[in-house]
């Protein structure tokens, strides 16, 4: 679902004096309006909010889209370009084998019981992100803070990782450690800074309580204004 916040009528670029380069007019624009985006979606998303809130009270639970794969072989295939490379022997081929059912099957936390100690010895980033799947599938906070470090010290390039970090952090409370993990995070993202301020933006409603999430999106508008 998309939406619309732009008219031609009341373009935030008029502003701004006529002087300024182009590239700082659009990059202020692009600030004004992810302030603006985030606030709006955080009032849309208010109610579904609190009903988190009052969801995670009696755990401890991490808000995660439930995407399990449906098929097992696919999913161990989907393995090999890293596995293959590996000295696999039968015991750690059919762990993977039956974690994978154990998810299908619906027992999540077994499957990633199953996947965590293979992950952390054979250290590759298919598998540490597999992990980090599974973790985020059993909604324990436990096993995705778990699952993060891990992948982070598997895959400290991985822009995927320090965005699972930032939002950890950020669903915590942790404002200041989500914005430096942003930071690490922006370092290797393949994205340009417009677009990942209004991506940012839009996950950071969907993830944080608002209290959290404002100041987090207004530091970074703050920061990127004059860029």
């Amino acid at each position: 679902m998309g939406w619309v916040f732009f008219s031609s009528r009341q373009s935030p670029i008029s502003m701004y004096p006529t002087s300024q380069p182009t590239e700082v007019k659009t990059q202020r624009k692009l600030a004004f309006w992810s302030v603006c985006l985030v606030s709006c979606l955080f009032t849309l998303n208010g109610c579904a909010l609190v009903a988190d809130k009052k969801a995670d009270s009696s755990s401890n639970a991490v808000e995660a889209k439930n995407v399990p794969p449906n098929d097992v072989q696919t999913n161990v295939n989907n393995l090999n370009q890293s596995l293959d490379a590996l000295d696999l022997n039968a015991q750690s081929m059919f762990q993977i084998m039956a974690a994978e059912l154990l998810l299908k099957r619906g027992q999540p936390q077994a499957a990633f019981e199953a996947y965590y100690p293979i992950a952390e010895q054979l250290r590759t980033p298919e598998l540490a992100e597999r992990t980090f799947q599974m973790a985020m599938v059993t909604y324990d906070i436990a096993n995705i803070d778990k699952a993060t470090q891990l992948w982070k010290t598997i895959s400290p390039q991985s822009a995927s990782v320090w965005k699972a970090s930032y939002l950890l952090s950020l669903r915590q409370g942790k404002v200041e450690k989500a914005l430096q993990e942003w930071q690490t995070y922006r370092q290797y993202s393949d994205l340009d800074l417009p677009a990942d301020l209004i991506e940012t933006a839009a996950k950071v409603s969907a993830t944080a309580a608002k209290e959290f999430g404002l100041p987090f999106m207004q530091a970074l508008t703050s920061k990127y204004a004059d860029e």
